[in-house]
């Protein structure tokens, strides 16, 4: 009966030391947040196949693609930018012209808040200009990679193939695109 609860006592002791090692370790390395690797589907430096020209340059080509991987109930349009030469993706844009102000505020902080939960921003900026016109309101955080995001609403923009005035907008730009766009 000793040797048995010994040997239980000893057991327990051994768990609760590995228990306790393993708990610290954890604690000492915490799940890191993830980088910008891209968006709905996408991913920077990759080609894609099915895609509408819109404009071009001599470094970039701005596209529209034919197929979304994972579209998002919030975005209306989607385009991407890519490097002219190899055709690979820099720049990953959404945009929505049906909102009001208030429906683009309140989508642009639903955005803003689960891009602080996903990514780790090294840098983050907000600028509010709700006062005079046009209005803004945007969100920019930069990864320790320089990868980038902006989400932001821009009011009374006038567009002329929307019957609103507001533009919803995120971009995720790559590290390689800030040195391709000179940003």
């Amino acid at each position: 009966m000793m040797k048995s609860s010994r040997l239980i006592i000893s057991v327990a002791y051994s768990t609760l030391i590995n228990l306790l090692i393993g708990c610290s370790l954890q604690h000492q390395a915490p799940e890191k947040l993830n980088t910008i690797t891209g968006a709905f589907g996408f991913h920077f430096g990759e080609k894609i196949q099915s895609y509408k020209i819109k404009s071009e340059d001599d470094e970039v080509m701005v596209v529209e693609p034919t197929v979304i991987p994972r579209p998002n109930p919030l975005i209306e349009r989607y385009a991407l930018i890519l490097d002219r030469k190899n055709k690979k993706i820099l720049e990953i844009n959404g945009l929505n012209h049906s909102l009001s102000q208030r429906q683009c505020l309140e989508a642009k902080q639903k955005l803003v808040d689960s891009l602080k939960e996903t990514y780790e921003f090294e840098i983050t900026e907000s600028l509010e200009n709700l006062e005079s016109r046009p209005k803004r309101s945007l969100y920019f955080g930069e990864s320790v990679d320089k990868s980038r995001a902006v989400v932001g609403c821009l009011m009374n923009a006038g567009f002329l193939y929307s019957n609103s005035d507001t533009l919803l907008m995120i971009r995720y730009l790559s590290p390689a695109a800030n040195r391709a766009l000179k940003l």
